[in-house]
């Protein structure tokens, strides 16, 4: 039962079962809106754009739906940018570095697997590599052109990048000046390798355009950070290839919100609780099919699947950690209780409260400072906010950087139609427990908290 409930994107089986009612639930089908401009730019005009929505919405398996809608039309090359910079404290130039990285370990593959006898134009890779030393990514440059072909240089001098652009307190303040003053430099560089591997593939019968998918950049803790980056307008308007790139809601409704350079495409939550705290059937309904594709329906005791559900706030990466959790835990109670084989029995209520429990303290802590510097807002202004946001009032959904954090923590949510704010159950369970809400509610007895 594990292995159905990894952290990873839903694969086709699974999401062609609740494809329709979730997406009607959002209120849109983010994935084939986007394959429709992509169509429509083949061939034309590079397309380009934000794709926005709280952590763990589904961005990761709507861009999974996207390429699977797209084949044979684009080849993606779907970057994770966690593997090429530090999210804490990274730079610009270093998203150009990994695209170009990424973009030379796709070649390789596409190369390989087509038999094609092609080669970069070694001049170029040889700026590339003089780049990397001389703002100190790399400390000496081996020039192995003859030898071994400069696909696989590079790719030897990016992970080599990789590895300091993913320590980069290892920078002195001085080098990472001396490295944005060269950022247009390596603009022109990445253009020119991103032409060649487009001319590549124009040059081979049939063969799709390259798309870059840049994700998990919505996972910086370092709030500041990603703004400055994201507001770095030449960074994404002067890229020579298609794009799409992955950004937190917050980063939507932030100061920087109405400065992004691209276009944003939203993927909203799945709401599990309607504006009055009534239960959202349809929501529940669609992230209940999802469930039952990675498991049983009978192992869970009666009404427990519904309580895991309404508690993830109709977030699928929450439910199946609290699922997984949750079995754990029964599975240990019934070792405790009886000999017989263990995994005969059900997921336990115990072991839901367990699982709940757990991830309840874990948006506790969320609440907490997110790197926005001067602007982090005191927690008794947070808890504030989130008494309006619960309750509706008026200006309650107003961006500022309180709304800003409790948006990036995914202690508020975002739904369809008329963008409505609304905050997370589990959240809901927290202000009742500090008597900000209601009065006199326990935790499981909440109007829109967990159940």
């Amino acid at each position: 039962m594990n292995s159905t409930l990894l952290d990873e994107p839903l694969q086709e089986d699974e999401w062609a079962l609740y494809e329709p009612e979730v997406n009607w639930t959002r209120g849109e089908d983010a994935a084939r809106a986007m394959a429709i401009r992509l169509k429509q730019a083949k061939g034309r005009a590079f397309f380009k754009f934000f794709f926005s929505g709280n952590i763990a919405c589904g961005k990761s398996t709507e861009i999974t739906r996207l390429l699977k809608v797209l084949s044979g039309l684009y080849h993606g090359v779907r970057i994770d940018i966690r593997n090429w910079v530090n999210t804490s404290d990274f730079e610009a130039h270093e998203i150009l570095l990994a695209i170009v990285f990424a973009m030379n370990d796709a070649m390789i593959e596409k190369v390989e697997a087509l038999n094609l006898q092609v080669q970069p134009d070694p001049e170029l890779i040889r700026q590339i590599e003089n780049w990397t030393k001389e703002t100190e990514y790399v400390d000496t440059v081996k020039s192995e052109h003859s030898a071994e072909g400069d696909w696989k240089l590079l790719k030897k001098l990016g992970l080599q990048v990789s590895a300091r652009s993913r320590l980069s307190h290892v920078f002195t303040t001085e080098t990472r000046e001396k490295q944005r003053r060269r950022f247009s430099e390596l603009m022109k560089l990445t253009n020119l390798f991103l032409g060649e591997c487009y001319e590549i593939l124009r040059n081979t019968a049939d063969e799709p355009e390259w798309l870059i998918l840049i994700e998990e950049l919505d996972k910086s803790p370092n709030m500041a950070k990603l703004q400055e980056v994201l507001g770095n307008a030449v960074l994404f308007t002067d890229i020579q290839g298609h794009l799409i790139c992955n950004i937190p809601a917050a980063a939507r409704i932030a100061e920087i919100g109405s400065q992004l350079p691209l276009p944003v495409q939203r993927i909203y939550d799945v709401p599990v609780y309607n504006t009055d705290h009534g239960p959202n059937e349809d929501g529940r309904a669609a992230v209940g099919k999802a469930l039952s594709r990675r498991i049983r329906d009978e192992l869970f005791a009666e009404g427990q699947a519904e309580r895991l559900i309404v508690a993830s706030g109709g977030n699928l990466r929450t439910l199946f950690r609290m699922v997984d959790t949750s079995a754990v835990q029964s599975l240990i109670r019934l070792e405790r209780q009886r000999s017989a084989d263990p995994e005969a029995g059900p997921i336990s209520r115990e072991g839901v409260t367990h699982a709940i429990n757990g991830m309840r303290a874990e948006y506790r802590d969320r609440l907490g400072t997110v790197g926005l510097g001067q602007n982090e807002p005191s927690t008794q202004d947070k808890l504030k906010r989130l008494v309006e946001i619960y309750e509706q009032r008026p200006g309650h959904d107003i961006p500022d950087p309180i709304l800003v954090q409790l948006v990036a923590a995914g202690a508020v949510q975002i739904f369809n139609g008329v963008v409505r704010h609304a905050v997370h159950p589990l959240v809901v369970d927290l202000l009742a427990d500090q008597v900000l809400i209601g009065g006199g509610y326990k935790v499981g007895t909440v109007p829109g908290g967990s159940i």
